[in-house]
């Protein structure tokens, strides 16, 4: 059985601290660990305090406009061998939310990822509404656009978004290949 509350090794952390800017950076920060079965990938969404933002899945009530809960926008697709063996915890009220909406919690990431790429497409199409302009830009998603599919469009698309101030962390040699499907 796969755990549902895990920390991320040292290893991880070592080796994307410098290149997942947007990521939390905490290692004592325990994550929840989902596999999405449509893409067979390991996605982490870890537990934060004070989200001030939509996409979450909150595990407290909101208060002053801020809960604690899961944050879909700093979500992780990762290697398995990335998962710490270390026993991690959380409060129990909390674990006991997490555990018995599983689903639900899957449900709502996808959705999160499907309005992240809408989204993209917005962007690409000259959108420059704000709300939009910034989930993209503060999601650790941008990392990890091969997972999600979304290399599938044209090379001015990052250009685009590079002239909004977005910084798209994309791998200079892809960035600088002709990029068309």
């Amino acid at each position: 059985m796969n755990k549902i509350i895990c920390y991320l090794t040292d290893e991880f952390y070592e080796k994307y601290s410098n290149t997942y800017l947007e990521m939390e950076k905490k290692k004592d920060r325990p994550y929840h660990h989902l596999i999405l079965s449509y893409k067979e990938n390991q996605v982490v969404i870890p537990f934060r305090h004070h989200i001030s933002h939509k996409y979450c899945y909150p595990t407290s009530s909101i208060i002053d406009g801020k809960c604690q809960g899961l944050d879909f926008s700093k979500a992780l697709i990762i290697d398995k061998q990335y998962i710490s063996n270390k026993e991690a915890t959380v409060d129990s009220t909390e674990f006991n939310i997490i555990k018995q909406n599983l689903y639900r919690i899957q449900v709502d990431f996808e959705k999160y990822v499907n309005l992240y790429k809408k989204n993209l497409k917005k962007i690409q199409k000259g959108n420059k509404i704000a709300s939009i302009l910034n989930m993209c830009k503060f999601s650790c998603l941008q990392y990890f656009h091969n997972e999600l599919e979304l290399w599938k469009t044209e090379r001015s698309f990052f250009i685009k978004l590079k002239s909004h101030f977005i910084f798209f962390n994309i791998d200079a040699e892809i960035a600088n290949q002709n990029i068309s499907f």
